[in-house]
């Protein structure tokens, strides 16, 4: 269906920038998070999670300036789709600072 994003297995994802990180050992750190958490709506493949509105990957890696998940929740509703208004509504709500894109308008030409 054009224009529907399917609920099945969708994840709302709650990011945040690693502020500050300092190896303890071989696989392990202590990180600090910069507190400015965004969401977004994903689904997971092969692993990685992947943004069904702007198509961006998202993997679980702490790495300093960059975001990292740390958050994960499924989408639960009796909706087998919601339309892109509708997960740009749940965005809106959740992300403060939230720009939706917007279409350039068409020039007229003056006569």
């Amino acid at each position: 269906m054009f224009g529907l994003i399917s609920t099945k297995e969708l994840y709302l994802l709650k990011l945040d920038v690693v502020a500050k990180f300092q190896y303890t050992s071989y696989f392990n750190g202590n990180y600090t998070l910069a507190f400015n958490p965004r969401y977004v709506l994903a689904r997971k493949k092969d692993g990685k999670f992947i943004d069904v509105l702007t198509g961006t990957k998202y993997e679980n890696d702490c790495v300093e300036g960059r975001e990292m998940i740390v958050g994960i929740k499924s989408i639960i509703t009796s909706k087998k789709h919601i339309t892109k208004d509708e997960a740009n509504f749940i965005l809106k709500e959740l992300n403060p600072t939230y720009l939706e894109a917007v279409k350039p308008k068409k020039l007229e030409r003056k006569k």
